[in-house]
């Protein structure tokens, strides 16, 4: 039979098409199911405490889970792994949904069971996806791949809530349970298709602890790693409380805008990560993106401090309106640098650390990450009901300038180790 496989460079062209229809039909599925259980929780009880509950079950879970599951997605076939957490996630569904046919049984506890299980079964999923893209495609495509994570995230963040309101008014919770079921079941299907290069197919013989070690002594051996956690983590901190947080106390809170004009603002985020995402799929130099980290942290500093407008407002020097406009371009400029920002660093962990020590550097960098952010909003919230606003973007600006110069010296001293070759440490084939 003849075979019509497109391949480039080793890998088959059809791979990208195929991850991003899985991803897509997936993630969209979930995020409208997970927007959909909010509502049904909130009907159900009318209790903000369960709603709540319901929201830390989704993140919590992960955020303890990356760092172990990393272990297992390096010592097992990532490929297996993903389709089986696919098909595991369209099996939980299905069941919340026979629960659902039986109102007297549909409880909160036992939904938040459920939510746990899928929170876990997901964090397998994300890991195997992530530190498998150099494996499924040319290393020239992986920025590409990221970009189209980051803008198919944006999108999914705008269009989901919208999705689930209007299925969940117009056709009930069943309906969304039953449709995610079998979005599942389609991305385990499009993940079947994909065809996975391997550099190294030895299974660790190793015990799980010496593995779970060896994960944390690579990343205090490798110094170009700790520089790019230490940047993840407080950019992270940083920007997910101004965009979650402080972005609509301020234009609500401050400027007192409609709820209209506040969701304006907020798809300048979204459209500001689309358009990052898109700059570096045209510009996917991993050692480029790098050399400029300084530079974007520097425009992400400006960006920020943009967001002092409302000052504006007292001294009658522009409208509310023009204020709308303004800070609408701000959330566009910070979403974009920011995007721009942490893509190369996730590209740099795919093509650059070895793959049998790849899923346990993810774990480690996603596990601190899904910490720093529900701490950085806590501190922002604390910090927005004790102190002026304005100081409160003061003190971003200064943790950016600082993290800025901290790179800038990192880099001019370590300019050459980040190019280093997966093969530099031998040590990381045996785990």
């Amino acid at each position: 039979m003849k075979n019509n496989t497109v391949i480039e460079n080793g890998f088959p062209r059809s791979n990208f098409l195929l991850l991003f229809i899985s991803r897509l039909i997936s993630d969209l599925g979930m995020a409208v199911f997970k927007f959909s259980l909010s509502l049904y929780i909130l009907d159900v009880t009318g209790s903000a405490s369960y709603f709540s509950l319901i929201l830390t079950f989704t993140i919590l879970p992960g955020a303890i889970m990356n760092v172990f599951a990393g272990v297992i997605v390096d010592k097992y076939d990532k490929k297996k792994i993903i389709i089986i957490s696919d098909i595991l996630c369209s099996l939980l569904v299905f069941v919340i949904f026979f629960i659902l046919q039986d109102t007297n049984n549909a409880n909160v506890m036992l939904f938040s069971v459920y939510v746990i299980c899928i929170s876990i079964i997901q964090t397998f999923l994300n890991l195997s996806i992530n530190s498998s893209l150099s494996n499924l495609l040319e290393e020239t495509n992986v920025p590409k791949a990221n970009s189209m994570f980051q803008s198919m995230g944006a999108i999914i963040n705008i269009l989901g809530p919208l999705i689930s309101s209007a299925l969940y008014v117009i056709l009930g919770i069943e309906f969304i349970v039953l449709i995610n079921a079998i979005t599942y079941l389609i991305g385990a299907f499009a993940s079947m298709l994909l065809q996975f290069k391997y550099n190294n197919k030895n299974v660790s013989s190793t015990k799980y602890i010496e593995d779970l070690k060896f994960g944390f002594s690579y990343i205090k051996k490798k110094k170009i790693i700790q520089f790019f956690l230490i940047n993840l983590l407080m950019l992270n901190f940083v920007y997910m409380p101004l965009t979650m947080l402080v972005v609509q106390y301020i234009t609500y809170k401050v400027l007192e805008v409609s709820e209209f004009q506040l969701s304006i603002i907020q798809a300048f985020l979204g459209i500001g990560v689309i358009l990052g995402a898109i700059y570096i799929s045209v510009n996917n130099s991993i050692e480029k993106s790098i050399n400029r980290f300084p530079l974007y942290l520097g425009a992400l500093t400006i960006g920020v401090g943009f967001w002092m407008f409302p000052l504006l407002t007292h001294l009658g020097v522009l409208s509310k309106s023009q204020l709308v406009i303004g800070y609408s371009v701000a959330c566009l400029l910070v979403a974009s640098i920011y995007t721009i920002s942490i893509i190369p660093i996730y590209t740099y962990f795919q093509t650059r650390v070895p793959e049998n020590i790849r899923g346990r550097i993810f774990g480690v960098a996603t596990s601190a990450l899904n910490i720093s952010i529900p701490i950085g909003v806590l501190i922002y919230g604390f910090l927005l009901e004790q102190v002026h606003w304005l100081y409160v973007i003061v003190i971003s600006t200064l943790i950016l300038l600082i993290l800025c110069f901290y790179s800038w010296r990192y880099l001019l001293i370590h300019k050459n180790s980040f190019i280093s070759s997966t093969t530099d440490w031998k040590g990381a084939e045996e785990h």
